[in-house]
């Protein structure tokens, strides 16, 4: 079976297409058969970033719906050998995504002998996004360092640990775990905050944290 890579966020804008398309790319310069699929109904933009936006004849919602085929839908990488793009419909509303037509379609990817899939999921946690998480082997979160991003991340995370298929299936390391406010220190964090203005001469605080063990900071130089 390939193994699902999503790449997702809670807020827009961070990167994630970009992300999605970089990843992708590297796997198949690696020898690994590829495929980076995008998740964003009616808003696509993989194909653009990708190059192959008049190469699109059939999208993703034709396979589910049984109006194309998959080999039909699938674009080949002009540039990278072992990659390949099936883009989201332009025309199309999130709801013609359900979760037995995508799961037919991973299915018949890893049946294809692909390597790896790609999620290029939505922002935030709409139909889109909801589809691609819930079939993550793995997940790629992506964020920018500010309060209202990092707090959206956590969201996502919550819902991989509660509502994916690994979740379902008990596969996850910290089921039945609460996820944590991203925006509340660590027990340990007060004193290497304070130890850290001791040493800059800066007002040191946490704004929130992007993974265990790394907070992230935000600094404020005393004048003088």
């Amino acid at each position: 079976m390939a193994r699902i890579i999503v790449v997702t966020s809670g807020k827009g804008g961070v990167g994630k297409t970009t992300s999605s398309a970089a990843i992708a790319t590297g796997l198949a310069k690696q020898g690994k058969k590829t495929v980076v699929i995008d998740f964003d109904i009616g808003l696509r933009n993989l194909d653009l970033i990708m190059g192959c936006e008049r190469r699109v004849v059939y999208d993703f919602v034709n396979v589910i719906q049984g109006d194309a085929t998959l080999n039909q839908a699938l674009i080949k990488d002009k540039r990278t050998e072992n990659l390949y793009i099936l883009p989201a419909s332009q025309t199309r509303d999130k709801d013609a995504l359900t979760r037995e037509g995508v799961e037919k379609v991973l299915n018949e990817l890893g049946e294809m002998d692909f390597d790896f899939v790609v999620c290029d999921s939505p922002a935030g946690i709409e139909t889109g996004a909801l589809m691609a998480l819930y079939f993550a082997d793995e997940a790629i979160i992506t964020t920018n360092p500010e309060v209202s991003s990092v707090r959206d991340s956590d969201r996502i995370l919550g819902i991989l640990s509660s509502k994916s298929r690994r979740a379902e299936q008990g596969q996850g390391s910290d089921q039945g775990a609460p996820a944590a406010d991203p925006l509340q220190p660590g027990p340990r964090q007060p004193r290497r905050h304070a130890e850290h203005g001791r040493r800059t001469g800066n007002s040191a605080h946490s704004s929130g944290r992007g993974y265990p063990g790394r907070p992230v900071r935000t600094a404020r130089i005393q004048p003088g």
